[in-house]
């Protein structure tokens, strides 16, 4: 081969060579440019993620969108997973530095991966739960979400302990930590005494371990208290879950008594725990007997009434179920005090009442206990000595019934031995008390002029006119009390006006004060006196049957209303015998007689007749002078059909001569029926008469209860016994045209108490009775005697009486004639009986002759009538050698 030839061969197998090279070269670094991207993209992405939460939470102070930064991160999760499978596939001999060029940006991911993971914990679907489960009210439903709730904020808070970032933190806390805990702990209260009381429930504490149910009790009785403050469904029906626990448990205690003490002769007071569960029954006394036991509200404290008087000075044994207490009742005197009192001025049986050592005193503790009590009373200034007058018995301080003054002073004085006590002087006051006022409300004044019976509108009287005061409005014992007349009128200035036997009269002109007295209260009205006689000044209209004035009305044609027509005078009062025209601007229309004159009540009826459609003007003129007074306004329309038909009741009024219900309940005591009628209306609301109920029927679902009876226009529903009754009423065709329910009660008057005369041991022969033991005035031959110290459950104008010498029935005089009938209302009955250790004493009815040789204990008693209830009860030791 030449040597031109082999350097051309040479030459092609270089380039030949170069050549594979040259194509080889590209895909190798394609493969590295490959990963780099992979790694620079997903580097890029986890930075970009990281920096979403980091900078935004560190340098904006706010979280970012939680959708942003779950899609950022899951980006960059993508990225770094693809750059590893890159690095993987193609990193050949450098597979270990792209590796860890890659995991440099790890870390990063990680903590934007843990803020996603935080985020990731859901509060609001728990918070949403316990939201719903509060408004529910169910404590045990409250209670299950309030736990899931904390459960997740625990879950939220352990994620975000791995967030990195002390802002992101923060944030986090402040934006889903701080108002998940606040919502918990808004009902953590609530959760804690479910918890409580769930347990005792649960667990039947309260019957298996009594102990530890109080100490449940009592870790939550603060928060129960706290509860009761809110206004929640939840926490009301906590409250009654946990009283509703409280009772069993304080039911379930047993009382322990750990002392025993006398508080006067007849009453004990015990002190102890649980004191409520402690039983008449529970406790002895070696010849005594126990009436009742009261605890106090704590059960720290219980009052013990005795049925007899202790011996003073003699230590005696009571015995508290199984445990023994030794006490000595003692009365020594350190201080004593008048009562400042006002007493009825004619009642018997009343004792001036008096404290020592600050506590209501019994004159037979003093004497058991060894003192003496004498009573004295000066006058009002204190200057002469009025015992004898004002006291009966200065030992019991009994007053007299007759010729007592209006007040006194008085005082007590004790002595034993060497130990006297005497009272300050007390201002007391006597006056008429059975009419227990404390205010007057109201009145009417009658002006009784000539055959005038107007009720004034004003307090002006013309000189010579006479008028009475009536229709008092008392409230009595709280209750106001209608119809009632002044016990007593005074005038200030008898020159003006004078008053005898309840009359005003007018005199001379000028202004006087006239003071109105009932029982202890009084009212001051000021009147003036005028020369100028009564002139009629206007008119005043009326609908009939009442008193609100009106200006116009709209009548159906041929069937005109009567309106009630009051003549006024220039002091706003109502004329009678005043003659009026009356004239009608369009008689066509509607028209009244030409004529009319008010009656004595300065009142008169006037008819309009309504004769065509349309609108006119009545005049309202003085007959004298033709003075027009008023005008009234009269549309007459000619729609006489009946559009609605309204089953109304018809008002009651105070002329009613018996008193009527406003309402469906009715009392039988008091208002015991209704009266109903079935009113017609037109289209344009005008009443149209009422209907007439002759082909009307009416039942009663319970005629035992309620009956109801039709008389013309009216349907009356009576009350017959306490219950609830359906009235139904039909047309003639049978359809239901009204449905009313009423109920029946009973508000009368029942005894609540009753106030015993004190009694000390008899030793003598008498006949004892009602007398003995009840304060009772005195009535004449063949009356019964008016009883005092009875207190009633609602105030009464009649006075309480006994049927003596018949049924020893306790009535109210209802129908004022001092006699037991079939018109009163029984109260009770007395009942005198002897204990069956007693001798020689055998009651007969309500009393019993006391002879020498009887001894034992009578009790009287205020029962209810024939029946076992009892009301109240004092009793007697009786001891007659």
């Amino acid at each position: 081969m030449s040597k031109k030839k082999a350097i051309k061969i040479a030459t092609a197998s270089a380039i030949a060579l170069t050549g594979a090279v040259a194509v080889a070269q590209p895909q190798a670094d394609a493969a590295t440019n490959s990963v780099d991207k992979a790694i620079t993209k997903a580097t890029t992405q986890v930075n970009k993620a990281f920096n979403l939460y980091y900078n935004t939470t560190k340098k904006s102070n706010k979280l970012p969108s939680g959708s942003a930064i779950r899609k950022e991160v899951k980006l960059a999760e993508q990225y770094y997973a693809a750059a590893q499978k890159e690095i993987a596939k193609n990193g050949g001999s450098k597979k270990a530095s792209y590796t860890k060029k890659l995991e440099a940006s790890k870390t990063s991911l990680n903590r934007a991966k843990n803020y996603v993971a935080a985020i990731s914990v859901t509060l609001k679907a728990s918070r949403t739960d316990l939201d719903k489960a509060i408004a529910s009210g169910k404590q045990g439903t409250v209670a299950s979400k309030h736990a899931a709730l904390e459960k997740k904020i625990a879950e939220f808070e352990k994620a975000v302990t791995k967030v990195f970032g002390p802002d992101a933190r923060r944030l986090l806390t402040k934006t889903y930590t701080t108002p998940a805990k606040a919502e918990a702990a808004a009902v953590a209260t609530e959760v804690k005494v479910y918890a409580a009381y769930k347990e005792i429930e649960s667990k039947k504490l309260i019957s298996t371990d009594l102990e530890k149910a109080g100490k449940l009790i009592e870790d939550v009785k603060a928060d129960v208290e706290k509860l009761k403050a809110k206004n929640t469904t939840l926490a009301k029906n906590l409250v009654k879950a946990a009283e509703k626990n409280n009772k069993a448990y304080e039911a379930a205690l047993p009382a322990v008594v750990t002392a025993v003490s006398a508080t006067n002769a007849s009453t004990l007071t015990l002190t102890g725990t649980s004191l409520k569960n402690l039983k008449a029954e529970d406790i002895t006394l070696a010849g005594n007997t126990v009436e009742s036991v009261t605890a106090a509200a704590d059960g720290k404290t219980a009052t013990v009434v005795l049925k007899t008087l202790v011996t003073p000075n003699v230590e005696q044994t009571v015995k508290v179920k199984d445990k023994e207490f030794k006490f000595t009742y003692k009365l020594t005197a350190t201080g004593a005090a008048i009562t400042e009192a006002t007493y009825d001025d004619n009642r018997a049986n009343q004792f001036v009442a008096f404290t020592v050592n600050g506590a209501v005193a019994n004159v037979s503790d003093l004497l058991a206990n060894g003192y003496t009590v004498n009573f004295s009373a000066t006058d009002k200034d204190g200057n002469n000595d009025k015992s004898t007058e004002l006291f009966a018995n200065r030992t019991t301080g009994e007053l007299r019934t007759t010729g007592l003054a209006e007040e006194y002073k008085v005082q007590v004085t004790l002595t034993n031995g060497t130990n006297v006590i005497v009272s300050p002087l007390q201002t007391i006051k006597v006056k008429n008390l059975d009419l227990a006022a404390s205010a007057i409300n109201s009145y009417e004044f009658l002006n009784t002029t000539g055959a005038s019976s107007v009720v004034q509108n004003s307090t002006k009287l013309v000189v010579g006119e006479t008028g009475t005061f009536q229709n008092l409005k008392v409230v009595i014992d709280g209750t106001e009390e209608k119809g009632l007349v002044p016990t007593k009128v005074e005038s200030s200035n008898k020159a003006v006006a004078s008053v005898s036997g309840g009359v005003v009269t007018a005199h001379t002109p000028g202004t006087t004060t006239l003071t109105l007295t009932y029982g202890n209260t009084t009212k001051a009205v000021t009147f003036t006196v005028v020369n100028e006689k009564r002139e009629l000044n206007s008119v005043k209209v009326t609908k009939q049957n009442s008193d609100t004035q009106i200006y116009n009305t709209t009548a159906i044609l041929g069937n005109g209303p009567t309106l009630t027509v009051s003549p006024i005078d220039q002091y706003g009062d109502p004329v009678d015998a005043a003659v009026l025209k009356v004239e009608s601007s369009d008689a066509a229309i509607a028209s009244a007689p030409a004529t009319v004159t008010s009656a004595a009540n300065g009142k008169v009826d006037v008819a309009v007749t309504a004769s065509k459609t349309g609108s006119t003007t009545l005049l309202f003129k003085d007959n004298a002078n033709n003075k027009t007074l008023s005008t009234f306004g009269v549309t007459v329309t000619e729609n006489n059909g009946v559009a609605t038909k309204k089953l109304e009741i018809v008002e009651p009024k105070d002329s009613d001569a018996v008193k009527k219900s406003a309402d469906n309940t009715l009392d039988l005591s008091d208002d015991n029926f209704v009266e109903y009628k079935l009113n017609q209306y037109t289209s344009e609301g005008v009443k149209n008469g009422s209907v007439n109920f002759a082909t009307y029927t009416v039942t009663s679902s319970d005629t035992d209860v309620a009956t109801a009876a039709t008389a013309g226009d009216v349907l009356t529903i009576t009350g017959k016994k306490k219950g609830t009754a359906t009235i139904s009423l039909k047309d003639n065709a049978g359809v239901n045209v009204g449905t009313i329910t009423v109920t029946v009660v009973d508000n009368k008057a029942t005894i609540t108490g009753v106030t015993f005369k004190p009694q000390s041991k008899l030793d003598y022969a008498k006949t004892v009775d009602y007398k003995t033991f009840l304060s009772y005035s005195e009535a004449a031959a063949g009356l019964d005697p008016v009883i005092t110290g009875i207190t009633l459950s609602k105030s009464t104008n009649n006075s309480v009486r006994l049927d003596a010498d018949g049924t020893n029935k306790l009535y109210i005089d209802t129908n004022g004639n001092s006699n037991y009938d079939a018109g009163d209302t029984d109260l009770g009955e007395i009942e005198l009986t002897a204990t069956t250790d007693s001798t020689n004493l055998t009651p007969a009815g309500a009393s019993v002759a006391v002879n020498s040789g009887a001894k034992g204990t009578l009790i009287f008693k205020v029962k209810e009538v024939g029946k076992t209830k009892i009301y109240a009860s004092t009793s007697l030791e009786v001891n007659v050698k």
